[in-house]
């Protein structure tokens, strides 16, 4: 009963039946580490992960004390999800490794192949290159038994390596791979799985076609399945490549589906992903407020699950939403702590993003405009180690933003042009506009009248397209005028 319910998504309901079976059942079965095994299962779904070890601790025990190998086996792979995801990380790859040796013991070769992905996942975690052998070995496992069901897993978590290393060729091989694995046992599940996967490769590449006939593909089949979660990650998918697109309204309704399917799922760490998006897509359509809280529980959910990085790379996202608030004192006190924290970790993607809006906020305070100007060389040299272009056309805005308050005018309108050119070329319609917007306020704080293109005009682009904050600042200057 309770395997179904997990089974069926109603977590909670299966954790009340394993209460009922340690409540009802006679010593010594209501102690039987199985119960345990199942619980610390259906936390791992709620992301309960503290509880999640509590259970997968009491399993090993009884385990061990019922001489019971393959519980043991169970319980300590469980044991290692749940403390890599409380990132107490060399207690977790103890726990896999353990865990790993047992199975080769038993001969399961099935749970071998899983422990060995999950071990595979910490490894890259720790940053250790013997990620990809363990992944190998875990293909090879799942292929020698014949279970399509693993051999999926196995490459696409395999194929999600190269994604976060922005090596696409390499993760669309095991994309596909995993797609006619699928096809040839009939696994819906994997097939999907696959398909969206490959729409996220299409959607980064700026194939925005491919990527929505993809989405909308593996939309169809989870809905088929009643995968409620999938679905729910698909819509926040579905939602990027819209926000890609330069559609922040039609992002926006998808983003609240999905941030409505994760919280019926009880699904935290789906939710803290979404709710990140939400305030992106809630700051470009001037709801800072609204933007603003969507960020502070995406922290708080990071920090709930032990995300320490993330909670501190959404606190970025945060601190910007501050700035236009008109809080720039208090979103600087931020930004210099995350600056410090990105240079730390060497994550000089975030670092520039971070120092980005700290130039933002210094350049929002009449009398920090001197240490804006010095921050954005700062800025300017760390830029040539950036890889992700969003980051890099929207922190080249913010230097030409700091050039105008310096009176390079003529160098720093022929730059903003040029950012403009880049960014309709790559597809970022809100960096094209950004880079006008800070065109036309540079003319005018020039004291010309905006010669590049009517003011009038860039309001009703922006506010046609959705961005609304853009709008609402380029109809200042006719205010100001």
């Amino acid at each position: 009963m309770a395997d179904v319910q997990y089974s069926a998504g109603r977590w909670k309901a299966s954790l009340a039946t394993l209460a009922l079976l340690r409540k009802d059942l006679a010593a010594p079965e209501n102690n039987d580490a199985r119960i345990d095994n199942a619980e610390a299962r259906t936390r791992e779904a709620l992301t309960q992960y503290a509880e999640m070890e509590t259970a997968a601790l009491s399993a090993v025990e009884k385990a061990r004390k019922q001489g019971a190998k393959m519980f043991e086996a169970q319980a300590l792979f469980w044991s290692c999800v749940a403390r890599q995801n409380l990132d107490k990380l060399e207690a977790a790859k103890q726990d896999c490794t353990m865990a790993n040796d047992l199975y080769a013991t038993v001969g399961d070769k099935i749970e071998q192949a899983r422990t060995l992905t999950n071990l595979a996942h910490l490894l890259t975690k720790l940053r250790d290159n013997d990620a990809y052998q363990k992944y190998d070995e875990a293909l090879t496992l799942a292929t020698a038994v014949g279970s399509a069901r693993d051999q999926c897993d196995a490459l696409i978590n395999y194929g999600g390596v190269f994604y976060d290393e922005n090596k696409f060729g390499a993760a669309l091989q095991k994309y596909k791979a995993a797609l006619a694995i699928g096809e040839q046992s009939g696994n819906l599940g994997c097939q999907a799985r696959a398909i969206e996967n490959l729409g996220s490769v299409a959607r980064d590449r700026h194939d925005f076609l491919a990527a929505r006939t993809n989405f909308e593909h593996a939309s169809n089949l989870y809905t088929n399945l009643g995968m409620s979660v999938d679905l729910a990650r698909l819509q926040s998918n579905i939602a990027d490549l819209l926000w890609k697109q330069g559609q922040p309204a039609e992002a926006r309704l998808r983003l609240q589906d999905a941030t409505k399917g994760y919280r019926e799922a009880s699904s935290r760490d789906g939710l803290g992903i979404a709710l990140v998006q939400l305030g992106d897509v809630l700051l470009a359509q001037d709801q800072i407020d609204k933007a603003l809280a969507a960020y502070q529980e995406a922290v708080q959910i990071k920090k709930e699950l032990h995300e320490d990085d993330e909670a501190s790379v959404t606190e970025i996202s945060t601190a910007r939403a501050l700035v236009e608030k008109g809080e720039a004192a208090a979103a600087e006190s931020s930004l210099r702590r995350l600056v410090a924290w990105c240079g730390q970790k060497k994550d000089v993607n975030n670092e520039v993003l971070a120092r980005d809006v700290l130039v933002h906020s210094l350049l929002a305070q009449d009398q920090k405009h001197k240490a804006a100007v010095s921050e954005a060389r700062a800025l300017q040299v760390l830029l040539p180690k950036a890889n992700d272009l969003e980051t890099v056309l929207s922190a080249r805005i913010t230097i030409a933003r700091a050039l105008v308050m310096q009176q390079s005018y003529p160098q720093a309108f022929a730059e903003l042009r040029s950012i403009a050119a880049d960014a309709r070329k790559h597809s970022f319609p809100m960096q094209e506009l950004s880079a006008k917007l800070a065109l036309l306020e540079g003319e005018r704080l020039q004291g010309s009248t905006p010669n590049s293109f009517p003011v009038h005009v860039f309001v009703q682009t922006a506010q046609s397209k959705g961005y609304l904050l853009l709008a609402r600042k380029a109809a200042a200057l006719v205010e100001k005028r």
